[in-house]
């Protein structure tokens, strides 16, 4: 059996850069010793270091118990223990600058200090080449600057920070950066924790935006009067990496293969896409109407019953079920005589082809786990609220983990799905499923997701009739027999197509003629004495062609044979009666 090929190409663009205007943000007020005319400017960059601190010590050290906090600290505090001093004037000059006037900076170590007026305003930490992060002594923990955004958060919130975001994980394409990865970029706040006077703010550019969990690169680190902070209007909390048996991120894991074919992340329940502009209520309104046809409250909350209900998983049991109940009668003859067209005929076949690894849970992982997305997508929205999504994700979720073993069977059941779903194409749909979970596999060095079972948990009772999938199953080839159904609802559409023409264009010997051909395909594919509702539809056009060219005789045979089938219609009847009068009342 033929095994999906891996076939990846790489895309030839770039994700840039976004540089950070943390200082157009700021904003810091004069009261608070913050300059009040940042704004729209560039944050300055480091100028080359100054003089190291005087031989009292480092800076924090029981030598030099000087701890820096912007808006308190003074420029003469730090020149007091041999820092140097740079004026606004020679940092323009060195750094080709605009700082305005009442500006000084001050270097050491890679650290850059900015003051005006003589008190400092903040404090850079430029950690993208050289790896420099604030002191320990200053915020309290060391730091690993090659973190991942989300490890740092994690990292953070457990050591007592307040978290609060300012601008959410965003990329932007190019491709004028060549030799870069992919870069995403975005920043928050934390509220120090030995000093609670001072508030950082955390830029980072991550090469993962899928996850925000492979390593990436903290770009800088800026201290600020913890008032800057506090005088955000629409801060959110940054949400920290779950423990291990945290139940609403496991939920969320559930989403990985939707989310990435999609290119998306998958680690919060706010949903997210390249693009800031992909990621408003009406970007994502517009998403969710555009895949599902989702345009209210109303409309997600009937699809979301009606998937849960029965999805695509009741018509896979709908065709297992014809399939049993017509043992050894050919698949493309069953669907012909059960009126099914040719899509349906090829979701028998794939469905005779994959029971043996999908049959016994149905396509319940392709079903729930994609509504895990849709409560996402509905509640970026604003069609629900954030407990109404979770609300319908978890209970979802934990269906999913009793039916399905492990990962690999729940993946491998839902690649299945899609192939069901794209049965006209099946290998294509499952080998696009499973490349994008194999990339983004890849991408989970740093973080393996979450465990499917925790200490108490296993499979729901019942759930263990049939063997578990596996990666190994997703494989799909074309019969010999498929193929030739598929070459019988050709000859089948073609001439019902013609016999439509000819009608069309008053052509009744054409009609008659293609109609015969569809009328032999019919009755070849009957199954006992049924033959397909097409057929006796065929019939039926067949006696009024006839009528209207005045041949009454082969017309009543016609109509008799629908009337057979279908006794008592007074259409029929009334023009059966029409034959016999003309043909003198026989």
């Amino acid at each position: 059996m033929k095994k999906l090929r891996i076939t990846k190409s790489l895309p030839s663009r770039i994700i840039a850069a976004t540089a950070l205007c943390l200082a157009s943000q700021a904003a810091v007020l004069a009261e608070d010793g913050g300059p009040d005319s940042w704004s729209g400017q560039a944050v300055p960059s480091p100028v080359a270091p100054g003089e190291a601190p005087s031989a009292s010590g480092a800076i924090g050290s029981p030598g030099n118990p000087l701890v820096m906090v912007p808006g308190k600290t003074t420029v003469a505090d730090l020149v007091g223990i041999g820092l140097k001093e740079i004026t606004a004037e020679e940092y323009n000059k060195a750094n080709g600058g605009s700082a305005g006037a009442g500006f000084s900076y001050i270097s050491f170590n890679d650290f850059l200090v900015v003051a005006k007026d003589g008190v400092t305003t903040s404090f850079y930490f430029s950690t993208a080449k050289k790896g420099a992060v604030p002191p320990e002594w200053m915020i309290g923990v060391a730091l690993d600057p090659k973190a991942s955004y989300r490890g740092l958060v994690s990292f953070l919130s457990k050591n007592g920070f307040t978290l609060r975001q300012i601008q959410t994980p965003h990329a932007t394409f190019s491709d004028t950066a060549p030799g870069k990865d992919y870069q995403v970029s975005g920043s928050f706040v934390a509220r120090g924790t030995v000093n609670s006077d001072i508030a950082y703010v955390f830029s980072f550019d991550t090469h993962d935006f899928w996850t925000a969990d492979a390593p990436g690169t903290l770009d800088r680190i800026t201290a600020y009067p913890v008032s800057y902070m506090d005088k955000f209007k629409t801060q959110i909390t940054v949400p920290s990496l779950p423990p291990e048996g945290d139940e609403r991120q496991r939920a969320l894991d559930l989403s990985v293969l939707l989310s990435v074919q999609n290119r998306g992340g998958y680690t919060r329940l706010m949903p997210d896409r390249p693009g800031a502009e992909n990621n408003t209520p009406k970007a994502w309104q517009q998403f969710v109407n555009g895949s599902w046809s989702i345009g209210s409250r109303e409309d997600f909350l009937r699809t979301y019953d009606d998937m849960v209900a029965e999805g695509h998983a009741s018509s896979y049991t709908e065709a297992m079920a014809l399939l049993d109940a017509n043992p050894g009668v050919p698949i493309a003859r069953l669907a012909i005589a059960k009126g099914l067209d040719s899509y349906h005929c090829d979701r028998l076949f794939f469905v005779a082809q994959t029971r043996e690894w999908l049959g016994s849970r149905s396509l319940k992982a392709w079903d729930l786990a994609r509504m895990i997305n849709v409560s996402r997508w509905a509640y970026g929205a604003g069609y629900i609220t954030e407990d109404e999504a979770w609300e319908r994700i978890l209970p979802v979720a934990k269906t999913l983990r009793g039916l399905y073993h492990s990962r690999e069977d729940f993946i491998a059941s839902y690649i299945g799905g899609r192939g069901f779903f794209g049965a006209g194409d099946p290998s294509t749909y499952m080998e696009d499923a499973y490349e994008s979970f194999v990339d983004e596999s890849a991408k989970l060095d740093s973080r393996q997701l979450l465990p499917w079972y925790l200490p108490g948990e296993g499979p729901a009772p019942g759930s263990t009739g049939g063997r578990d999938a596996k990666i190994a199953d997703i494989s799909y080839v074309v019969s010999d027999e498929q193929a030739a159904a598929r070459e019988t609802y050709k000859r089948l559409n073609g001439s019902i197509d013609r016999a439509n023409a000819a009608i069309k264009a008053n052509d009744a010997s054409g009609a008659l003629a293609a109609m015969d051909t569809a009328e032999i395909i019919l009755k070849g594919n009957a199954v006992g004495e049924f033959r397909p509702d097409l057929y006796y539809r065929i019939r039926f056009v067949r006696a009024t062609i006839l009528m209207a060219i005045g041949d009454y005789a082969p017309a009543l045979a016609a109509l008799e044979e629908v009337d057979a089938c279908y006794p008592g219609d007074t259409e029929v009847r009334k023009l059966m009666q029409t034959c016999r009068d003309n043909l003198g009342g026989r």
